[in-house]
């Protein structure tokens, strides 16, 4: 087997690079119909060398587990979005599986569809979770002014390097070779496994640049593989299995869809005494990761905000759309973008400018979370707050951009661009709630080879370098060995120690944990021990970290970091697209262990944080055999690159590392969107906020 583009650079290793003489090419066959009954399927006359397989050819379980959840391996009596895969087409010539898909008969019994998820039907409703703490309901009643507010999120692309894909091959020894680009190597061979009807020894999963996946190489990717390596089983075969950028675009997962409404009641001075929160999440076709991502949103539903009486509903609503599944952060960013875009709009209610109504309000140390655990962290004691303020003259510009928002008429009479400035504040918890860290496992192993050479065993797919390093200069500290001499072994089932789902910063927090604590336990081995030395640890739930999923109740995460936003920005009043003049980024993350990745990577989630929050709209379509418009969808319309001034707090040795990757993607949404409020004079409700948004809200002054 050869990976061309290796060879030839010596740096990246995609599947689309992996090409084999005797291999075939694998093509999915795809529903036409949102829902609807499957009566039968009918191949055209097929080529030599071709196959055609559907579901009756699969030696083991047609059904995918994800967390609990079931997917279709291959649909078989009904499918419920449009492109669903339903049978694959095998063959030599990719373009003539193309053109033999179209031959296809496929006769389905048509059931009506449903794209919208608010309001809901009674039978789309998946899951319902309420917590409540206080008397909510009494201090509504109570409260001197309430203030409404119904936000929503629309869906976003990964975007990620490269399309979908698998290879599959085998060896001599009879064992399955796949190759994955996934975030979750043992999901893919866990799969593989009950799909062929093998034991786990018998499939190896390597793993292939993913690249930034931001979650959209979860669990997809283990989909993906199962068609492969049932064309493989077939056929005899080496498969390449390889989607192009439109079908990737129009059939894989996305961000999910919300609606969140918030109900607030104030006191005499503006602050809260009682919030009401529903959040409806639109799931798509098959629920998978539903729950974990319902329950972080009800944990990021009310912000950082202290409130006495709190009630949050969170719903997942199943569709006829294609997988709506986790994005980073798993749906955090959309609750805090409610809450931060509501926070906003209280305080103009109130009239108390933003930084002194969050000053009010926001949880000190100490205080009781949502949750009932004790708030571990503020942005007041670190100075996170007052750097962000002070840096971006926060309340000088917001008292000047307000004034004249109020001296004008209306936006359009405006011959210059208007100016605005947002603010907003979020925490993100690593790894998964509570227990779930325990229940899915996180195993490492570092094995002391020489005196001074050592290996880093792990499964955890990093998506870009900086991760490794960091593992590296741990290795390399501890053991007091040398950089150069610390190895990573690359992501093999038969050769590394499950280490679970690389997802939520667990790369950074849970995984370097376990890589510092196996090399202390070789550092006190080491003289007295005959090399090498290999010790394995596994992952276990903090003593402190007592969480009750069902009563959504104690401390959700072992360790949380936070963040404040704030975005200065212009909007031309003309055309409305807008300019930023200035974003900041006060993080509050424990230690840093590399600052120039830890930029980086906060500086990645800007961007894509300002795509979602300005540009990337997915269109739905009533009809045709897609859900949206692969042409219409426009990343990152901001062209010029804004300038980004971030500043790291609590940036000490004694305090561990916590996550940052998700922070921009939850505070500079609605710190984007509270900025073009105040320039355009119009409250905003809604991501992404485009152009034609803007112009549209404008036009119903």
């Amino acid at each position: 087997m050869r990976s061309i583009r290796k060879v030839l650079t010596h740096q990246t290793h995609f599947i689309s690079d992996i090409h084999e003489p005797d291999m075939l090419y694998c093509y999915t066959v795809r529903s036409q119909h949102p829902n609807a009954g499957i009566i039968s399927i009918d191949p055209p006359e097929l080529p030599e060398q071709c196959h055609f397989l559907t579901a009756r050819h699969i030696p083991g379980r047609n059904r995918m587990m994800v967390l609990g959840e079931l997917v279709p391996v291959l649909a078989d009596l009904e499918t419920h979005y449009v492109g669903e895969p339903i049978a694959l087409l095998v063959g030599p010539n990719l373009h003539e599986l193309m053109e033999l898909a179209h031959k296809v008969e496929i006769r389905y019994d048509p059931l009506p569809a449903i794209r919208e998820f608010h309001p809901q039907d009674a039978e789309q409703l998946q899951s319902d979770f309420v917590k409540t703490i206080g008397t909510p309901e009494r201090a509504m009643r109570t409260a001197f002014q309430v203030v409404e507010g119904e936000y929503q999120t629309e869906a976003q692309e990964h975007l990620y390097s490269e399309p979908q894909a698998a290879f599959v091959s085998g060896q001599s020894d009879g064992k399955i070779v796949l190759y994955s680009s996934s975030q979750w190597p043992f999901h893919v061979r866990e799969t593989i496994c009950a799909v062929l009807k093998l034991p786990q020894k018998q499939c190896v999963v390597r793993v292939t640049d993913a690249g930034v996946a931001l979650d959209g190489k979860l669990w997809y990717p283990s989909l993906i593989a199962a068609h492969a390596a049932i064309a493989h089983v077939a056929s005899g075969r080496p498969i390449k299995l390889l989607y192009t950028r439109e079908e990737d675009f129009l059939y894989t997962t996305k961000r999910a869809p919300t609606h969140i409404k918030h109900v607030t009641g104030l006191d005499r001075d503006g602050n809260l005494m009682v919030m009401q929160v529903t959040i409806t999440l639109n799931v798509g076709a098959y629920p998978l990761l539903s729950e974990e991502m319902l329950r972080r949103m009800m944990v990021a539903a009310c912000g950082l905000y202290n409130c006495r009486h709190v009630q949050v509903r969170a719903r997942a609503v199943r569709t006829n759309l294609p997988p709506m599944n986790a994005f980073a952060g798993f749906g955090s960013a959309q609750a805090l973008f409610a809450a931060e875009a509501h926070a906003a709009r209280i305080s103009e209610v109130a009239q108390v400018p933003p930084q002194l109504w969050k000053d009010a309000n926001l949880l000190r140390r100490g205080q009781t979370t949502f949750t009932g655990g004790p708030a571990r962290q503020d942005l007041f004691s670190s100075g996170a707050w007052d750097w962000a303020l002070s840096k971006s003259d926060f309340a000088r510009k917001h008292a000047a951009f307000e004034l004249q928002k109020k001296r004008r008429l209306t936006h359009t009479d405006l011959r210059v661009p208007a100016r605005g400035i947002g603010v907003a504040v979020a925490a993100q918890g690593s790894g998964f709630l509570g227990r779930g860290e325990e229940i899915l496992g996180a195993a490492v192993t570092i094995r002391l080879e020489e005196a001074d050479k050592a290996v880093i065993l792990t499964s955890a797919v990093p998506e870009d370098r900086g991760i490794q390093d960091i593992w590296i200069k741990t290795v390399a500290r501890v053991l007091a060995i040398d950089e150069a001499n610390v190895g990573i072994e690359p992501v093999d089932t038969d050769r590394v120690p499950d280490t679970g789902p690389s997802t939520l910063s667990r790369n950074l927090t849970v995984v370097t944990n376990l890589i510092e604590g196996c090399c202390n336990s070789i550092k006190r081995r080491r003289f007295r021990s005959p090399l090498p030395i290999e010790v394995r640890r596994v992952s276990k739930v903090p003593r402190n970290t007592r969480w009750s999923n069902e009563r959504m109740e104690g401390r959700p995460f072992s360790g949380e970091s936070c963040a404040v936003a704030i975005v200065e920005l212009e909007s031309d009043p003309a055309t409305f697209e807008t300019s930023i003049r200035g974003i900041w980024l006060a993080v509050d993350a424990g230690q840093i262990l590399d600052p120039n990745q830890a930029r980086k990577t906060l500086e990645m989630g800007v961007f894509h944080a300002l795509g979602w929050a300005a540009s990337e709209s997915l269109a739905y379509l009533t009809t045709g055999e897609t859900w949206i418009d692969y042409k219409s969808y426009h990343p990152g319309r901001l062209m010029r690159h804004p300038k980004i001034e971030i500043e790291f707090f609590n940036n000490t040795v004694k305090n561990p590392p916590q996550g940052i990757t998700e922070l921009a993607l939850s505070t500079v949404p609605a710190a984007y969107v509270n900025a073009i409020a105040q320039a355009t004079g119009r409250y905003l409700d809604r991501i992404p906020a485009t152009p034609e948004l803007v112009h549209e809200y404008l036009e119903d002054e």
